[in-house]
C-alpha cells in the first residue's frame, strides 16, 4: 500500500512539475504575444498617446462619420431608369436576407469581430429616416434566427450558403403577406449580398451548399433569389436592387426592364448603410465609379481558367525539409497582362486600337459595366483640355474643365488613359491603360472646376522580359484620352503624340527607379515544364490559339528541375546558406554605451552615427529576439529603452484582437477605391490613425494591395481594384494619413497573393511582364507616392510578404523579390515582415530580405550568428526595424495598465508549489496527517 502511494504521489508531483515548467516556459517564450493580447493601455476614455488630443469616444465618433462619408462617395449608381432615384417617398419595403445579415466587409483579418456596433441595412435605413415595413423587418429577424439553428449549418462569417427566404416562407409567415406589403408601399428595395474572406475564395460551383444549385457559381443569383426577384417585379411598381458585395457578380438581371434602379454598395462597414439610404433619398448624389470590370459572365475572364485548386500529378509532397508549406499545388497566370479591363478593352478591338461597329457589338455583348463606370443624379460636360507631353524622365500633364450641367450638386471623376502602339508578336500591350485620375469638388449646378492630372512619361513603357529584358517605350503613335470609364471617351477628348525612336531603359533607369530594372525572375518565367511552352501565355496576336483552358492546366506534371527545387530543403529557393559572401568586419555588441532608442528619434538617415552606436549597445540575443518574435507586436528591448509595440490587423480598421476593443469597421477597400478620391483616402488614414493612437496601437497590418485578378478572389474586400495604379494611389494616400499619426504600416501581401485556395505554399507561375506591370505595380506606386514629414519621411514604412511561392521559392526566401526589386530598384527603406508564420527558416528569410517575423521563435541560428555576412544582415534588419519604431507613435504611447495575467500566473505557481509540498509530505511524513485524523476522531468521541 505504501509503495502504491509513493508511485501515485511521485507521478502527481511529476505532472505538476511538468505543468509548471511547461506553462512558465510558454509564458516566457510568448511573453510579448501575451502582453499584446492582454494589454489594456488605457482603462478610461482618455487618449493613450500624446500625439492626439482626441479621447477614445471622439476618435470613434470621427471614424463613424468618416465611414459614412466614404460610402457616400464610393457607392455606385448602376441604373436609374426614369429617375427612380432619388425616392419620391420615405416608405419602402426592404427585402433580402442581407438586409438583416449585412455583409460589412469580409471575414478573417480584414473583417471585424464586434459587429454589434454596426448598422445593418435595416438599422441604417431607419436611422437615415426611411420608414420600413415593420412586418418585413420582423420576418427577417425571425428567419435569421431559424437559419442559425438549422441542423448542420452555422450562419458564420465563412459561410457560402445562400439563406435567402423562399416564397413559401413568406406565405407561411402571413397568408396576406404580399397584399399587405404592397399596401404599405409600392417600392421594393432588394439587398443581395455575397461574403468571402481570408482562406476562402468564392465557390466555383454551389453544389452541396444550402440554397445553391449545382452548375451555378457563388457570384450568380441562386434559385430562391431569382424567385424573390420575379415576385418583386410582379408585385411592386418600383424595384430597386442594392448589391452588398465587394466581389463582382453576374448582374445581367439588373437589365430587366422591371428593375428600375440599382446601386452597388460593396462592403459598407459600420455606418455605410446610412449613406446608402441617404443617397436613395437624395441627400447624397452618387459619385462612385466601379473599380473592376463587370462582365455579364464573370467566368469569361481568362484568369478564371486558372483559378482554383490545381495539384501536380507527380508531386506527392506535403512539406519540404524546412517544414515550409508545399502542398504540391500550383497556379498559372497564363493570361499574362490581360487582367480585368486590360483583357476586355483589348479582346474585341483590332491591332489599330480603333473599334469597328462589329467589334463594338461584340464588346457590348461581353461587358455590362466597364471599369470606372458610374452614374450620377446630375450631368457633366468636359471642355478646354490642355495637353503637355514631356520626354524621357519627364511628365505628362493634362487638365480639363468640368461643368455641372444638371440640376443638383454633384462630383465627377475624370480618368486619363494612354494607348501605346502595338505590333503583333511584339511586347504585349493593353489597348488602354489608366495613367492618372482626378475627382472634382462638389459642384453646384452651373459651376465649373478645372482638374489637373500628372503621370510619369516613363510609366508608359512596357516590360520586355523576352528580348531586351528591361522596360521599353516603343516608337510610334501614342494616344491620350479622357474617359468617364475605361471604354467611353468623353466628348472625343483625345491627343496623339509620336515617339520617334524606341527608348530602352537598359542603361538609364526610369525616373522612379533607383537602378535599371532588369530581369530578376527568369526562373519563374522558365516555368515548370508546362507554362510558357505547351501552355502559352495569352497574346492579342492570337487570342484563340493562346486562350487558357482549365482542362489543359489541370493535373500538370512538374519537370524534374521543379521537383528538385521544391524538395531542396531551402523552401524552393536557390539561396545557399553555406555560401555567404566574405565579410571581414567584426561587429561590437553589448558594449552598454548608454545610447537609447529615444536618442535616434527623428533620425531617418541610416548612415547617422547614432544608429551604429545603438547597434553596438544591443546584444546579439536582443537583435535575434527582435527579428524572430514579432507576432502581433514588436518586442521590448530593455537595454535601449524600447517599449513593446502593439500591432493589429487590418485593412478595414482595427481588428478586434482583444475583447471590448471599440473601433470602426471602415467600408471595404473596394468601396474606398470606388470613391476615386485620394483626399478621402488620406482622410480615412488619418481617422484610422487616430483610432490606433487612442487604443495604444502602434502598427497596422494593412493596407491590402493585391489585385482583383479574378472575381472569385476571397479577399476582394481587402484589396482595392483590378488596376494597380488606382490601387497604389489609394494605398499611398491611406498610408500617408496613417503615418502622419505616427502609425507604421505593413502593406500586404507582397506579392501575387491573389487567391486564398492553397495560399500556403502554392507555386505561382507568371511571366515577368505581368508581374511587374500588374502584380508588383501597386506596391511600386505606393512606395513612390507616400509623402510628408515625421514617419512619412521614410516613405512606406513596411511590407508584409505573402504565403505563396514565386515559382518554387517561398516569397519569404526570394532575394529577387524582397531585395533586388523592392529595395535596389524601387528604393524601399522600410521594414519587411512575414505573414503570420509564413516561413520557418529564419536564416534563409534574413538573407532574402526579411527584417522581422510575424511569428514566435523563428530566429536565426549559428549559421547566421557565426557568419560575418549573417551578422551584417541581422544588424541591418535591426536598424531598419528600430528606425521605423523610433519615428513612430510608440515613443509617445502611455502605458498605464497592470499586467494582471502575470499576477494570475504567480498565483498559479504558488498553488502548484503548495500542492507539490503537500503531496511530498503525504508521501514521506504521513504521520502528520495521521495525527490530525486521530485528533478529529478523539474530538468526536
Amino acid at each position: 500500500m505504501k509503495k502504491s502511494k509513493h508511485i501515485v504521489g511521485g507521478a502527481s508531483i511529476a505532472v505538476l512539475l511538468a505543468a509548471g515548467i511547461v506553462g512558465n516556459s510558454l509564458c516566457s517564450i510568448y511573453y510579448s504575444q501575451i502582453q499584446a493580447y492582454m494589454q489594456r493601455f488605457v482603462t478610461s476614455s482618455e487618449s493613450a498617446n500624446s500625439m492626439t488630443d482626441l479621447s477614445k469616444d471622439d476618435a470613434y465618433t470621427q471614424a463613424l462619420q468618416l465611414c459614412e462619408e466614404v460610402e457616400s462617395e464610393g457607392l455606385v449608381l448602376l441604373k436609374n431608369d426614369n429617375d427612380t432615384l432619388p425616392l419620391g417617398t420615405d416608405k419602402i419595403n426592404l427585402f433580402g436576407y442581407n438586409s438583416y445579415k449585412t455583409v460589412y466587409t469580409d471575414y478573417g483579418s480584414g473583417g471585424h469581430h464586434n459587429e454589434d456596433q454596426n448598422f445593418n441595412f435595416i438599422d441604417g435605413f431607419e436611422f437615415a429616416g426611411l420608414q420600413l415595413n415593420p412586418d418585413l423587418t420582423k420576418f427577417y429577424q425571425t428567419t435569421a434566427q431559424k437559419r442559425a439553428s438549422m441542423t448542420g449549418m452555422t450562419v458564420s462569417d465563412a459561410d457560402f450558403n445562400i439563406y435567402e427566404e423562399t416564397l413559401a416562407e413568406y406565405d407561411e409567415y402571413s397568408a396576406t403577406f404580399w397584399q399587405d406589403a404592397k399596401a404599405y408601399s409600392d417600392v421594393a428595395v432588394y439587398v443581395i449580398g455575397r461574403m468571402a474572406g481570408e482562406g476562402g475564395d468564392c465557390p466555383l460551383d454551389m453544389a452541396g451548399y444550402y440554397g445553391g444549385e449545382a452548375g451555378r457559381h457563388y457570384l450568380q443569383l441562386q434559385p430562391a433569389e431569382e424567385e424573390l426577384l420575379a415576385k418583386l417585379e410582379a408585385t411592386f411598381d418600383k424595384v430597386i436592387i442594392v448589391i452588398n458585395a465587394s466581389n463582382p457578380m453576374d448582374l445581367g438581371f439588373i437589365e430587366d426592364n422591371k428593375v428600375d434602379a440599382a446601386i452597388w454598395a460593396g462592403g459598407p462597414g459600420t455606418t455605410g448603410t446610412i449613406a446608402v439610404a441617404k443617397a436613395m433619398m437624395g441627400e447624397y448624389n452618387p459619385s462612385g465609379h466601379l473599380v473592376d470590370t463587370y462582365a455579364y459572365d464573370v467566368t469569361s475572364s481568362p484568369a478564371y481558367e486558372n483559378f482554383g485548386d490545381f495539384t501536380y500529378a507527380n508531386s506527392g509532397l506535403t512539406i519540404d525539409g524546412n517544414g515550409d508549406a508545399n502542398n504540391g499545388k500550383y497556379m498559372y497566370y497564363q493570361e499574362g497582362i490581360y487582367v480585368g479591363y486590360r483583357y476586355y478593352e483589348t479582346r474585341y478591338i483590332g491591332d489599330d486600337n480603333v473599334y469597328t461597329p462589329e467589334e463594338e457589338a461584340e464588346y457590348q455583348k461581353a461587358v455590362q459595366y466597364p471599369f470606372g463606370y458610374g452614374l450620377s443624379y446630375t450631368t457633366f460636360d468636359w471642355s478646354d483640355p490642355q495637353w503637355e507631353v514631356g520626354s524621357q524622365g519627364g511628365q505628362v500633364k493634362v487638365s480639363v474643365k468640368v461643368t455641372n450641367t444638371g440640376n443638383v450638386a454633384g462630383k465627377d471623376v475624370v480618368q486619363l488613359y494612354y494607348t501605346a502602339p502595338y505590333t503583333p508578336g511584339g511586347i504585349e500591350k493593353s489597348a488602354v491603360v489608366l495613367g492618372a485620375f482626378a475627382k472634382t469638388d462638389l459642384l453646384q449646378p452651373g459651376e465649373s472646376q478645372t482638374v489637373s492630372m500628372t503621370m510619369n512619361y516613363d510609366d508608359m513603357a512596357s516590360y520586355d522580359y523576352k528580348t531586351d529584358k528591361c522596360y521599353v517605350l516603343d516608337a510610334g503613335t501614342y494616344t491620350l484620352s479622357l474617359r468617364s470609364d475605361a471604354h467611353t471617351v468623353k466628348n472625343d477628348l483625345t491627343y496623339d503624340f509620336t515617339v520617334d525612336q524606341t527608348i530602352k531603359y537598359d542603361t538609364t533607369a526610369r525616373s522612379t527607379d533607383e537602378t535599371v530594372a532588369t530581369n530578376q525572375f527568369d526562373d519563374v518565367t522558365a516555368g515548370d515544364g508546362n507554362i510558357g511552352t505547351t501552355l502559352p501565355y495569352l497574346s492579342r496576336a492570337d487570342w484563340e490559339g493562346t486562350y487558357p483552358s482549365r482542362e489543359a492546366s489541370e493535373n500538370a506534371t512538374a519537370n524534374a528541375a521543379t521537383i528538385a527545387l521544391l524538395t531542396n530543403g531551402n523552401g524552393g529557393s536557390t539561396i545557399d546558406l553555406n555560401d555567404d559572401p566574405a565579410q571581414g568586419t567584426t561587429y561590437t555588441n553589448g558594449e552598454k554605451n548608454g545610447v537609447m532608442l529615444a536618442d535616434a528619434a527623428g533620425i531617418v538617415d541610416p548612415d547617422n552615427a547614432v544608429w551604429e552606436q545603438l547597434m553596438n549597445h544591443m546584444s546579439v540575443d536582443e537583435m535575434n529576439n527582435l527579428y524572430g518574435n514579432c507576432g502581433w507586436c514588436s518586442p521590448a528591448v530593455d537595454s535601449i529603452g524600447k517599449p513593446q509595440a502593439t500591432e493589429c490587423d487590418g485593412p478595414n480598421g482595427i481588428h478586434d484582437l482583444a475583447s471590448g476593443l471599440e473601433a470602426a469597421e471602415y467600408a471595404s477597400e473596394t468601396v474606398l477605391a470606388a470613391t476615386w478620391n485620394v483626399d478621402l483616402a488620406l482622410k480615412e488614414g488619418e481617422a484610422y490613425g487616430d483610432e490606433d493612437l487612442v487604443n495604444g496601437v502602434s502598427g497596422t497590418y494593412g493596407p491590402g494591395m493585391d489585385i482583383h485578378r479574378s472575381a472569385f478572389g476571397g479577399r476582394a474586400a481587402e484589396y482595392y481594384s483590378e488596376d494597380p495604379l488606382l490601387s497604389g494611389m489609394m494605398a499611398a494616400n491611406m498610408v500617408t494619413g496613417l503615418q502622419s499619426r505616427g502609425i507604421y504600416v505593413f502593406a500586404k501581401h507582397f506579392a501575387l497573393n491573389d487567391q486564398e485556395t492553397n495560399r500556403n505554399g502554392v507555386c505561382i507561375w507568371s511571366n515577368e511582364q505581368a508581374m511587374r506591370e500588374i502584380y508588383l505595380r501597386a506596391f511600386e506606386v505606393a512606395i513612390h507616392n507616400v509623402t510628408g514629414d515625421g514617419l512619412n519621411q521614410l516613405g512606406l514604412t513596411g511590407i508584409m510578404e505573402s504565403y505563396n511561392r514565386i515559382g518554387t521559392s517561398m516569397v519569404g526566401y526570394s532575394y529577387a523579390m524582397l531585395t533586388q526589386v523592392l529595395r535596389n530598384e524601387w528604393g524601399f527603406q522600410g521594414v519587411v515582415n512575414t505573414d503570420a508564420f509564413a516561413v520557418s527558416n529564419g536564416d534563409l528569410a534574413l538573407r532574402a530580405g526579411v527584417d522581422m517575423q510575424l511569428a514566435m521563435g523563428v530566429n536565426v541560428t549559428d549559421t547566421t550568428l557565426k557568419s560575418g555576412y549573417g551578422m551584417q544582415l541581422l544588424r541591418q534588419a535591426t536598424k531598419r526595424h528600430l528606425m521605423v519604431l523610433a519615428n513612430s507613435s510608440l515613443m509617445t504611447t502611455t502605458r498605464n495598465w497592470t499586467p494582471y495575467w502575470l499576477i494570475a500566473l504567480g498565483v498559479v505557481d504558488v498553488i502548484l508549489v503548495v500542492a507539490i509540498v503537500l503531496i511530498a509530505l503525504h508521501m514521506f511524513k504521513p504521520e502528520l496527517f495521521a495525527k490530525k485524523k486521530n485528533k478529529k476522531k478523539a474530538a468526536k468521541a
